[in-house]
C-alpha cells in the first residue's frame, strides 16, 4: 500500500502540489541519515572514552596500577553503574541533538527548496502565459479569415469585386500571421544566446537604424533628426542596431504624420545613452511598467486604435538589451510623446578619457 495513503488529506495535497515540500523532505531525509551516522560514531567513541576514564579513576582510587591494555568487556562492578548512567545521559543528549538538527534542517531545507524552485516556477508561469497569449494571437486572424470565407462561400451571388475584397482582407490577415511568426522566431532565437561585447559607436548604431526605417518614416512624412555623436560603448553592433531599429520603428509607428523623431546620444556616469524621442500620443503611467511584457499593448493610451502590432517588439528589445548588458528606460507624457533610452556601458577608451 502506498505510504501516502496514510497521511491526512491536507498533507497529501501539499505533497502532490508543492514540489518544494518533496525536495525539502529529500534534503531532510539525507540530513537524518548523516546525523544518525554521526551520532552512532560519536556514541561509540564517547562511551569508550568514558569507560576508559572511569576505569582509570577507579584504579587510582584503589591504589592499583593497570596490569595491561584496557578491556571494555571487563568493567569493574563499581564502574559499571557510572558507565550506565553516562550512556543513558549520552543517548538522551544525542536524541535531543538529532531532533533539533532535523527540525532546523527541515525548515532550512524547505526555505532552500522554495528558493530553488522560485525561478523555475516563474519561468513555467511565464511560459504558460506566453503559450496562451501566442495561441490567442494566432487564433484571431485565423478566426477572421474563417468567418469571411464561410460567409462568402454561403453567398451564391458573390461578385468579382466582393471576392477581390475578400482575398485582400485575407491577405492582410496572412501578413499579420507572418509578422507574428517572424517576431516569435526572433524572440525564440534570442533566448539562451550569448554575445561577445566589443567597442561600438552609438552614432553608427543610430545611422544603421535610421537607414533601415527611412522608408517607413518617408511614408508618414516623418522627419528623422539624427543628432548623435560617436559615443563608444561595450556592445554587439548588430544586435544593438536591431534594438535601436525596434525602438525607432515604434516611435515612427505611433507618431502622427508630419511630426519629427529625434535620436540623441549622451554620456552619463559610466554609461553611454542613445535616446529616441517621438511626439506621439504618449503612454499612460499605469501602462508604462508593462510595455516590455510579451503581448502587452496599451491600445487606448498609446495607439489610439491607429497602429497595430502583437506586443512583441519591446519584449524583444528588452531581451536584446539584456544580452548587451544594457538597459532600456522609457519615459512618457500623455499628449506630448515618449522617449526610449538605451543605456550601455562605456568602452574602455571612452571610460579612461572620462576619468582622465
Amino acid at each position: 500500500m502506498n505510504w501516502l495513503s496514510h497521511l491526512p488529506v491536507r498533507l497529501r495535497q501539499l505533497w502532490d502540489d508543492e514540489p518544494a515540500v518533496r525536495l525539502a523532505a529529500g534534503y531532510a531525509f539525507i540530513l537524518l541519515i548523516l546525523s544518525l551516522i554521526f551520532s552512532f560514531v560519536l556514541y561509540h567513541f564517547a562511551v569508550g572514552q568514558l569507560a576508559r576514564g572511569l576505569n582509570h579513576q577507579y584504579l587510582e582510587y584503589r591504589g592499583e596500577a593497570p596490569t595491561g591494555p584496557f578491556d571494555p568487556s571487563h568493567i569493574p562492578t563499581g564502574v559499571q553503574s557510572y558507565l550506565d548512567d553516562g550512556r543513558h545521559n549520552l543517548i538522551l543528549n544525542l536524541v535531543y541533538f538529532n531532533v533539533v538538527i532535523i527540525v532546523l534542517g527541515a525548515g532550512l531545507s524547505y526555505l532552500l527548496a522554495k528558493r530553488t524552485f522560485r525561478p523555475i516556477e516563474e519561468a513555467l508561469a511565464s511560459q504558460r502565459r506566453f503559450a496562451s497569449d501566442a495561441s490567442h494571437e494566432l487564433r484571431t486572424p485565423l478566426a477572421v479569415m474563417q468567418t469571411e470565407i464561410e460567409i462568402a462561400r454561403a453567398d451564391p451571388r458573390l461578385s468579382r469585386d466582393e471576392a477581390i475584397e475578400l482575398l485582400g482582407s485575407n491577405l492582410d490577415e496572412v501578413k499579420k500571421l507572418h509578422q507574428l511568426s517572424d517576431s516569435l522566431l526572433r524572440l525564440a532565437r534570442s533566448e539562451g544566446r550569448s554575445l561577445t561585447l566589443t567597442n561600438v559607436s552609438l552614432s553608427r548604431v543610430a545611422d544603421d537604424a535610421v537607414d533601415r526605417l527611412a522608408g517607413a518614416a518617408k511614408a508618414k512624412r516623418i522627419q528623422l533628426i539624427n543628432d548623435t555623436t560617436a559615443v563608444i560603448v561595450l556592445a554587439d553592433h548588430e544586435t544593438l542596431a536591431e534594438l535601436a531599429a525596434i525602438l525607432l520603428d515604434n516611435a515612427i509607428k505611433y507618431s502622427p504624420d508630419g511630426s519629427t523623431v529625434t535620436l540623441t546620444t549622451a554620456v552619463q556616469g559610466h554609461a553611454g545613452w542613445l535616446t529616441i524621442i517621438d511626439h506621439g500620443p504618449g503612454i499612460a503611467a499605469s501602462d508604462l511598467p508593462h510595455i516590455f511584457d510579451r503581448f502587452y499593448r496599451a491600445d487606448k493610451s498609446r495607439t489610439g486604435g491607429q497602429a497595430s502590432g502583437h506586443g512583441l517588439g519591446l519584449s524583444l528589445a528588452k531581451h536584446i538589451a539584456e544580452l548587451n548588458e544594457a538597459e532600456i528606460v522609457a519615459t512618457s507624457q500623455l499628449g506630448k510623446g515618449s522617449s526610449f533610452t538605451i543605456k550601455a556601458r562605456l568602452g574602455e577608451d571612452e571610460l579612461s578619457q572620462l576619468e582622465g
